[in-house]
């Protein structure tokens, strides 16, 4: 599964495509997996 979250005022395209990339490293990394794109992670302090 590819998980992202929404920006504030993201196109639907940008979302949608963010959450294909994470689609597709969960696909390459095996099977029952999540993978959330990194570009939806909270900043680490």
């Amino acid at each position: 599964m590819g998980v992202c979250s929404a920006r504030a005022n993201e196109p639907l395209t940008e979302l949608m495509g963010r959450a294909d990339t994470a689609l597709y490293a969960e696909k390459a990394g095996g099977r029952n997996r999540a993978v959330m794109s990194r570009d939806s992670m909270p900043a680490v302090r």
